[in-house]
């Protein structure tokens, strides 16, 4: 063992070349043979004897080493540990800064415009739309822009089951992990078993998503004649960017690009 005495260490290594001398030597001893190997042989005559706590301590004193080695070995992957722990931190900051842009966009008016060109004359425009858009439950708000062709409809916006369910499951998430790396990272005194029920701070959540995505959303379009071209019309509409897609597949009109 790593605690013994040097000279302790002397005399395992001597008994270690004397136990295997003794393996060489045969059982009947020959008169000339030295006080050491007389020894030997007289204490290899009891299987539980001396021998076999000798052979004992060197077993031990060989364990010994091979612990040596084995911190030595982890003494020399520490520093891969290191930058492993590093890597795994960098990467759960950018996943949980991820998480949290993504619950507070879930209440934003991602309004946007849009403008297309049609031939199809102005009357059959306007019917498609309020079929559209009642189907849709909207309704016309004549009081909400009273520009000069402007047609403003209006509807409710209700809060989703399932994007509630997914924002409280992210939140979750974040927060769990967010405990299992300040256990990680922290000192043993200031690591604790409290971290682990961080998830139960995500529950608000659905509160918050609740109230901020019921809204009232408006859809407006305006149609003027093109100068440019004859019998064509050219569609303005802003709103939400869903909405206006939606717009676009049901009247199948196609885009003008932004200049």
């Amino acid at each position: 063992r790593r605690d013994l005495p040097p000279s302790t260490h002397s005399r395992l290594l001597i008994v270690n070349m004397g136990l295997a001398f003794a393996g060489a030597v045969p059982a009947a001893g020959v008169r000339g043979t030295s006080p050491v190997a007389r020894c030997i042989q007289r204490n290899s005559r009891w299987p539980g004897g001396r021998k076999e706590r000798r052979r004992t301590s060197v077993v031990a004193a060989l364990d010994g080493g091979l612990a040596v080695d084995a911190l030595r070995l982890v003494a020399e992957a520490e520093p891969d540990n290191t930058a492993s722990l590093a890597v795994t931190g960098l990467t759960f900051f950018l996943t949980f800064w991820g998480i949290i842009s993504f619950i507070k966009g879930s209440t934003k008016d991602r309004i946007t415009q849009a403008r297309y060109e049609t031939s199809v004359a102005p009357e059959t425009v306007m019917t498609q739309t309020m079929t559209h858009f009642t189907t849709r439950s909207f309704r016309v708000n004549r009081e909400a822009d009273k520009r000069p062709g402007v047609v403003t409809f209006e509807g409710e916006v209700r809060p989703s089951y399932i994007i509630a369910g997914l924002l409280l499951s992210c939140g979750g998430a974040a927060l769990w992990g967010l405990g299992v790396i300040l256990n990680l990272y922290l000192p043993e005194n200031l690591q604790s078993a409290f971290f682990n029920y961080l998830p139960i701070l995500s529950l608000p959540v659905v509160p918050w998503y609740w109230n901020g995505a019921a809204r009232t959303e408006q859809f407006k379009i305006m149609m003027e004649e093109n100068s440019q071209a004859a019998n064509t019309r050219t569609i303005y509409v802003k709103g939400h960017r869903e909405e206006i897609a939606e717009f676009q597949n049901a009247l199948t009109l196609q885009p003008i690009e932004p200049e």
